[in-house]
This record gives C-alpha cells, sequence and structure tokens, in this order.
C-alpha cells in the first residue's frame, strides 16, 4: 500500500475514483443502467470490491480494475465512495443476510 496520511489517501482515492466515474457517475450517482454508488455503507462497498478481486462477482469491467487494488485501497476507496453526494434521493433497503442498510 503506498498511501501515507490524510491527504495522500484522498488524493488517491479521488484518482482510484477515476477508474470509476466513467459508468457510475462524477458522484457515484449511476447514471442510465449504472448502480449508484454514493451514499452506500462503506462496508458495503468494500465487500462488493473484493467480491469483484476474488471473482465472487463477475464483470470484467470491474473485475479488470480492482485486480490490482490492495486491501488497504479498497477500504479507502469504500470510505471515499460512501461519502459522494449523488444530489438526489434513492430508497434505502435492508440486506438482512449482510446486516446492512444500503442504497440501490
Amino acid at each position: 500500500e503506498t498511501m501515507s496520511g490524510p491527504t495522500s489517501l484522498i488524493a488517491q482515492c479521488k484518482k482510484k475514483y477515476g477508474l470509476c466515474w466513467g459508468c457510475h457517475g462524477d458522484n457515484g450517482e449511476g447514471p442510465g443502467s449504472y448502480p449508484q454508488i454514493s451514499g452506500q455503507h462503506p462496508q458495503y462497498i468494500v465487500q462488493q470490491l473484493i467480491n469483484y478481486k476474488n471473482g465472487a462477482r463477475i464483470n470484467p469491467a470491474m473485475n479488470a480494475i480492482v485486480a490490482d487494488l490492495g486491501s488497504g485501497e479498497i477500504e479507502a476507496l469504500g470510505a471515499y465512495i460512501s461519502s459522494l453526494n449523488p444530489g438526489k434521493v434513492v430508497p434505502v433497503q435492508e440486506d438482512a443476510s449482510l446486516g446492512l442498510v444500503f442504497n440501490y
């Protein structure tokens, strides 16, 4: 992991998010058929990124994007993405199997 402090962490998260915004939007709002990722619970985002990394979820673009991310980068991205404001209200649903509440 190369992240070394709060300023560096934020800068690196913004840079890493550059791989995401093309599909998920500038603020993670999920335009069109792409899912909204902003405002999600950070641990939910982390788990989904891990699932793409280990092949439990299959999407060629996502699998390629997360392939080289370390665990610290995944945790930081989860926190960063969850802090983004999508600028719209979305319904909140619960996933009892994960014990989390998240936006779809």
